[in-house]
């Protein structure tokens, strides 16, 4: 049995029929079964358009809005460096910290909570240089590195805050739902449910975890960080502290 990405195979969309049409580049011997891949996707995309969730789906995301603080000092500074106005925006996020989506709500949150007008002024002479004068489309914030320890500090806070929020706007906790999925008598669609919401909050969890585990390595000595990131408990966040923390 071969799925079609060992054979090798193209997909091409097809206007007339409306849909695509996946494209055998070998031959195949009648009879012989063939597979597709559904891709990596979240379990709210799978049960909304296929009907199905699969169990500990690594693809598996949740939605985090982030807002401007209208009474921060340096908003109008910030819209100036952006050129437009500030919006809310809706990050995807998942349980990894190494996926480019969390990378980027990390940096944005890094924008929103920054309050040194110093460290705003390095940003922007930063993209300035890096960037030709014709092509400035304004600063985008999701770019934004770690600039100091007080930032940091804050947008870890602001993680922590964003996802218990959240956590505290479900009827029931996670551990409600594993006792729940326990029982023989749900439905079908009532146990697909439950686990499209448990693992929109496995992954909060991930990350008030994540913000309890490393916040106070930021007060700590570069010597003493290294060593303590060797710990089993650190190995999920290792990839954002050697390229956030061990910077600043």
């Amino acid at each position: 049995r071969r799925c079609v990405q060992e054979t090798g195979y193209q997909r091409r969309v097809h206007g007339e029929r409306e849909g695509f049409i996946i494209e055998a580049l070998e031959d195949i011997e009648r009879g012989e079964p063939v597979y597709d891949s559904y891709g990596k996707k979240c379990n709210s995309r799978f049960f909304l358009n296929y009907g199905f969730i699969v169990l500990n789906n690594d693809g598996n995301e949740v939605a985090l809005k982030v807002s401007f603080d209208k009474s921060d000092p340096l908003l109008q500074r910030k819209e100036q460096m952006m050129q437009e106005s500030p919006k809310d925006k809706i990050f995807r996020v998942m349980s990894s910290v190494e996926e480019n989506n969390v990378l980027e709500f990390f940096a944005y949150l890094r924008f929103v909570e920054l309050r040194d007008q110093n460290k705003l002024v390095y940003l922007y002479g930063v993209y300035e240089a890096n960037t030709n004068s014709e092509e400035r489309e304004g600063y985008k914030p999701q770019k934004t590195p770690p600039v100091s320890i007080e930032n940091e500090t804050d947008m870890l806070k602001k993680v922590k805050q964003l996802c218990t929020e959240q956590i505290d706007r479900y009827q029931t906790t996670l551990e409600e739902d594993i006792e729940l999925l326990k029982k023989p008598d749900l439905t079908e669609n009532q146990r697909n449910c439950v686990l499209l919401r448990q693992g929109e909050k496995e992954i909060l969890h991930f990350f008030v975890q994540m913000v309890d585990l490393v916040l106070p390595l930021l007060s700590q000595p570069l010597k003493v960080v290294r060593k303590q990131i060797i710990q089993p408990k650190y190995q999920q966040y290792t990839e954002y502290i050697n390229l956030s923390l061990i910077h600043i």
